[in-house]
């Protein structure tokens, strides 16, 4: 049971960081101007991003970067996911 809540609060946590950093990418896709002052706080995609694709892409993104793993944790998801779908 408890692997079952660990996993529910793992993908909300993923998600919901992923969803604001959506929004922001959507602002900054508008508003082109501020593009080249992004501080990494963004995603930009297309299609639908589910949250198995950021929870992916933040293992991945571990895997590659275990001196990060010390790190705070919202700070690694925002890092694998703006490292994963940069808005360029």
């Amino acid at each position: 049971m408890k692997a079952a809540a660990d996993m529910t609060y793992c993908i909300g946590f993923v998600a919901g960081i992923g969803a604001t950093m959506s929004l922001t990418g959507s602002w900054l896709m508008t508003e082109p101007e501020l593009k080249a002052r992004d501080p990494g706080i963004s995603i930009c995609y297309t299609g639908i991003l589910s949250p198995g694709a950021m929870i992916q892409a933040f293992r991945n993104w571990a895997e590659k970067h275990p001196e990060s793993w010390g790190a705070m944790d919202a700070l690694g998801v925002m890092l694998a996911l703006n490292e994963t779908w940069p808005c360029k």
